[in-house]
């Protein structure tokens, strides 16, 4: 039942950004500031046992929504769990790096390696259950 709604959740988020896509203003990043973005990916995992990097866009609905969730877990976890957003359109080199292919993407990293991924909005008790499960 569970990969049934994680599935419809990716069906759900594809057609989110493929319907969204026409919105997207064309905006390249500068080498300069992917390369910021990266360090602070990179800087925030080295700090914690677990890190979840959000990809997001600006213009993405769903992930509107998700942001407000992701914010209540950072201050749940503080200390324990490394929070990153990524918005895709500024850092393509990065959503590339992490084949993102619809948001909002949550890629869960531990000791340098991705060992989950979430794809498509979250309730706040399905993400809290799974930084739970992932933090054991």
């Amino acid at each position: 039942m569970r990969i049934r709604f994680e599935l419809m959740g990716a069906a759900i988020a594809l057609l989110s950004f493929a319907a969204c896509s026409s919105n997207n203003q064309d905006s390249k990043a500068t080498s300069e500031k992917t390369v910021e973005v990266s360090e602070t990916v990179e800087a925030t995992a080295a700090e914690a046992d677990l890190q979840v990097i959000d990809f997001y866009a600006t213009w993405c609905g769903p992930c509107k929504q998700l942001a407000p969730i992701i914010e209540k877990m950072e201050k749940k976890y503080a200390g324990k769990i490394a929070f990153s957003r990524v918005d895709v359109d500024a850092e393509p080199q990065l959503a590339e790096q992490y084949n993102i292919t619809a948001m909002p993407t949550l890629v869960f990293v531990k000791g340098g390696e991705v060992i989950d991924v979430a794809v498509g909005l979250m309730s706040e008790a399905e993400l809290d259950t799974k930084l739970q499960d992932l933090t054991k």
